[in-house]
């Protein structure tokens, strides 16, 4: 177990620092192709455990299958191969661990590119674990809603559609989508039984303003309501209804999609076509053209006829920011304006930010392994002082032998407490100097690092040397 936590430390150090500084496309391709060997290592060593482990019996067999799911998680850090899903599975399996062996088949079972054979396989491993476990079978509406299952500060389980094995008794599931209400159902699991939990997700209101001539009197929905005022509405079609005194009813219909930004719709009464202003637009790609809040047209050129005066004008298009403004239009007067989307790209604060989170992730790995490499390494002391006074009561030459094998496991717990504690400490403070740089991103010189680990004779080094920014 120790050495599983030395090696971990070693690929969690690799990994952070290929993800953490901004690399050249040539040396991304670098640190791709040698994290992929990386993986294929794990996994290799992973699968000789797993095959060690089915020779094996008792505690010897445990201990081998846990060095396998140690290698397997290494390697499903870096990558989520199919094979590793699967051989995961199947080492889960073996220690009896059937509801984390059935969730690692329906991943593998509901992944893309499967042969014929492949996907045979693992339906039939889950066809074989379903009269063993509790299995949920978990849809929402709309779909793709990430599934914590517990507590929300866990890692999603999944999205949905999603089929995984819980442990007999009361679950919460926690449903969540962008842009909708979260919701949060209650599932009792039995062994043997398949249960179904759909869940509907209500998408979050947006924002509407409507806006009418003096004396004029809205309706949403049939609803009254009051022109100029922000209201929270749930995305969908509505309907809205203008009254003027002495003037027919006017009926407009609007969209609000999940998540859109504040809607505007300006009502006036009906003009005669030739009493109304020309309006062209031309856009650099094509676009949606929302006018008062309304989606007008789509493509390259605009050209409409509007009643003259102030117009709320939006132009979208995807990949590209949108633009908001107004155009006054003049009585009897054509109009004509050309409008440039810039594309929503930002590749040096895109990489800012998955600095910032990558830095901060592995810095939390660490530090949790930090914590429990100190608990291993303080357990084994209390061993070694055990076995000393036992020594000192009666010095056998049992009693020595076992002191001598305390005296070594407290030496490779210390050792992997200070890898641990020193990878621990350098990755939090890159994380630290990542989120407070203030300065500018063109105006810094690139982030360079080198990471050493140098052995002593109680333990270990590890010393960081580089540049991250302005700071050396």
């Amino acid at each position: 177990m120790l050495n599983s936590y030395l090696r971990f430390a070693a690929s969690m150090l690799t990994l952070s620092a290929g993800l953490a500084l901004g690399l050249s496309p040539a040396q991304t391709a670098a640190q791709t192709q040698d994290l992929s060997a990386q993986a294929r290592v794990h996994f290799d060593e992973g699968n000789a455990d797993f095959e060690r482990a089915m020779r094996l019996r008792g505690v010897r067999r445990t201990q081998a299958l846990q060095d396998a799911l140690a290698h397997y998680a290494s390697s499903l850090a870096i990558t989520r191969s199919r094979n590793v899903v699967f051989n995961t599975g199947l080492a889960f399996e073996e220690l009896e661990r059937l509801e984390e062996a059935f969730s690692l088949f329906a991943e593998y079972a509901a992944m893309e590119g499967l042969s014929d054979v492949e996907r045979a396989a693992g339906d039939a491993r889950l066809n074989e674990l379903r009269p063993r476990v509790a299995v949920v079978h978990i849809t929402s509406t709309p779909p793709g809603a990430e599934v914590r299952i517990g507590r929300l500060d866990l890692p999603p389980a999944g999205t949905t559609p999603l089929e995984t094995a819980l442990t007999a008794g009361s679950h919460r599931l926690f449903v969540s989508l962008p842009h909708h209400e979260a919701n949060m159902e209650t599932v009792t699991a039995e062994p043997g039984e398949r249960r179904q939990v759909q869940v509907t997700l209500r998408a979050s209101p947006v924002g509407l303003r409507l806006e009418a001539p003096r004396g004029a009197s809205l309706m949403l929905d049939g609803v009254p309501v009051t022109s100029g005022i922000r209201l929270r509405v749930a995305p969908g079609e509505h309907e809205v209804r203008m009254n003027l005194p002495g003037q027919d009813s006017l009926l407009r219909g609007v969209t609000l999609q999940p998540g859109a930004e504040d809607t505007v719709l300006r009502l006036e009464p009906p003009i005669p076509d030739d009493e109304r202003s020309s309006f062209s637009l031309s856009t650099n790609v094509s676009a949606s053209l929302f006018i008062d809040g309304v989606m007008v047209s789509e493509g390259l050129v605009h050209e409409h006829r509007l009643s003259p005066g102030t117009h709320h004008v939006r132009v979208s298009a995807a990949d590209h920011l949108s633009y908001t403004g107004e155009v006054t239009l003049e009585p009897d007067h054509e109009t004509a304006a050309a409008i440039t989307l810039v594309t929503n790209r930002d590749p040096i604060g895109e990489r800012r930010r998955r600095t910032r989170i990558w830095s901060s992730t592995v810095a939390g790995i660490l530090g949790v392994g930090a914590v429990t490499a100190s608990l291993i390494a303080r357990s084994a002391h209390q061993d070694w002082n055990l076995a000393a006074n036992r020594y000192e009561a009666s010095p056998t030459d049992e009693n020595r032998r076992l002191g001598d094998e305390a005296a070594t496991d407290l030496d490779q717990a210390n050792l992997a407490a200070d890898i641990f504690i020193g990878a621990g400490a350098a990755a939090l403070t890159f994380a630290l100097v990542s989120w407070l740089r203030a300065t500018p991103p063109h105006e810094r010189p690139n982030s360079r690092a080198t990471f050493a680990l140098h052995p002593t004779p109680h333990g270990a080094m590890l010393i960081a040397q580089g540049r991250i920014g302005d700071l050396q």
